[in-house]
């Protein structure tokens, strides 16, 4: 997130301009299921990786990647958020879903 709003603030010169949608549930991994493990893979532990809200945003703010304007933080799991926030986007220039 730091990259690619530092990417867009650097060289988006669209207007309006562009906005970068940052969803995340804040709570980590979820709970693994069975196709997840599927392949022998190694799953991480429910609750691995979780950070708070604030968290993502000071980091943000101390690598100047922070933007009122720019950047909309979507709080919860992709498969209740995304379909909510679909119909308000017009275009995707970019998706990373991880």
């Amino acid at each position: 997130t730091i990259l690619l709003s530092n990417i867009l603030a650097h060289f988006d010169t669209a207007v309006p301009r562009r906005r970068l949608f940052a969803c995340d549930s804040f709570q980590g991994l979820p709970e693994s299921t069975e196709r997840d493990q599927e392949g022998g893979m190694a799953v991480g532990q429910k609750g691995a990786f979780a950070a708070s809200r604030d968290s993502f945003t000071r980091n943000l703010q101390q690598h100047g990647a922070w933007s009122d304007e720019r950047i909309v933080v979507v709080e919860g799991w992709f498969h209740d958020t995304l379909p909510r926030l679909a119909p308000s986007l017009a275009a995707l220039s970019y998706l990373r879903l991880d």
